[in-house]
């Protein structure tokens, strides 16, 4: 399968899915969401460290728990940036697989070898709401589409409870997934979502 590219020109505006992929298939994917029309309102980069506002620490907390309800889910690494964010999301296996599958390092747990994120800096959580009565990810037999969908819409609650607006948007409509294929991308994949912070000044996803 070719790579598909990001080209925020094209991808804003027709799908980028795979019709003839399942992507509720056991694989890992790195998976790209950015923020309505690019605004950068999930904190700011200062230093090369990225520093979350209210906002920011939601979405870091939503990413957090889909990763602890969703079962067959594990989101070992993801990082929060101002205008979007990036995870490697790995859909496990539902049933015994048969033969063997090209595997990524394990902890003691089972997860991915990996911190469960890469933020750093001084993060202000919202003191302004009682966020316990903010929907999480809804549980649902788990397709990448469905768990980047509730992700957002999860995302989206617990902001809209906050702001006491029903009506806030916050996430551009599509996304942007690749399938991770082997064990060096995997790797290259992890460094890169590390290093995002230091290379914010030259990221494409900043520029609108």
């Amino acid at each position: 399968m070719a790579e598909t590219k990001y080209n925020p020109k094209i991808h804003k505006r027709r799908s980028i899915r795979l019709s003839s992929f399942d992507y509720s298939s056991a694989d890992d994917y790195f998976v790209t969401i950015c923020t309505k029309n690019k605004e950068c309102i999930f904190g700011e980069v200062i230093n090369n460290k990225i520093h979350l506002n209210p906002y920011g620490y939601i979405i870091s907390k939503q990413i957090k728990k889909t990763n602890q309800l969703r079962k067959d889910v594990d989101i070992g690494s993801f990082i929060v940036m101002p205008n979007h964010i990036h995870l490697i999301i790995r859909i496990k296996q539902q049933r015994p697989a048969v033969g063997a599958r090209c595997a990524r390092p394990l902890n003691a747990r089972g997860s991915m070898n990996t911190t469960n994120d890469h933020v750093t800096g001084v993060c202000n959580q919202p003191t302004i709401a009682d966020l316990r009565g903010a929907r999480s990810a809804p549980l649902r037999r788990s397709s990448l589409s469905g768990i980047v969908r509730g992700l957002k819409s999860a995302c989206t609650s617990s902001i809209r409870i906050m702001e006491r607006n029903q009506f806030l948007n916050i996430w551009q409509r599509n996304y942007y997934e690749r399938v991770i294929r082997s064990d060096r991308e995997w790797f290259d994949k992890i460094e890169y979502i590390k290093n995002n912070p230091r290379k914010w000044k030259k990221d494409p996803i900043k520029i609108a």
